[in-house]
């Protein structure tokens, strides 16, 4: 799926999940499903915790070492600067990682705050509500997740 520029000029933000962090960490990538030239790609405190987790845990070397180097490209980034703030590469490109956990007591009443999934929701909720003039889209190939996403009225897109 791409996000055509029927958006107009507005900014898309983009907000990977975990798998499709691990399965496409380049940011330029991701331009490739918007046809926009303001992008903005936040990482999010539950999928950095899931990355940080499976680093340890994951019984495969070779995914183990595949997350390692996501974690490593995300780390190198702050090189660049301060990504709470924000960080631009690819002259259009602006990476940006929140310290938040989502407030569940502000909404949708049927997300688990026990549940990672409804937890990458809330926040992606939580940043529509804060960017009302910018489209937020999940990128996740997860089909539950996709499925809660339109649940919550959101838009996501298919890595696959």
């Amino acid at each position: 799926m791409q996000i055509y520029s029927s958006t107009g000029d507005k900014e898309i933000i983009i907000i990977p999940d975990t798998n499709a962090l691990i399965q496409e960490p380049d940011p330029k990538k991701y331009k490739e499903f918007t046809s926009s030239d303001r992008l903005t790609i936040i990482f999010l405190p539950t999928v950095l915790s899931e990355l940080d987790e499976l680093k340890i845990k994951s019984s495969n070397l070779d995914f183990q070492k595949k997350v390692k180097s996501v974690i490593t490209r995300l780390k190198g980034y702050r090189q660049q600067g301060n990504l709470i703030e924000g960080v631009t590469v690819e002259k259009s490109i602006k990476l940006k990682m929140v310290a938040s956990e989502p407030n569940f007591d502000r909404t949708l009443s049927w997300l688990d705050i026990e549940n990672n999934d409804d937890r990458v929701i809330a926040s992606a909720l939580e940043i529509q509500r804060d960017n009302p003039s910018s489209v937020v889209c999940l990128v996740t190939s997860d089909i539950n997740l996709q499925n809660k996403t339109e649940m919550a009225k959101l838009a996501y897109i298919d890595i696959d």
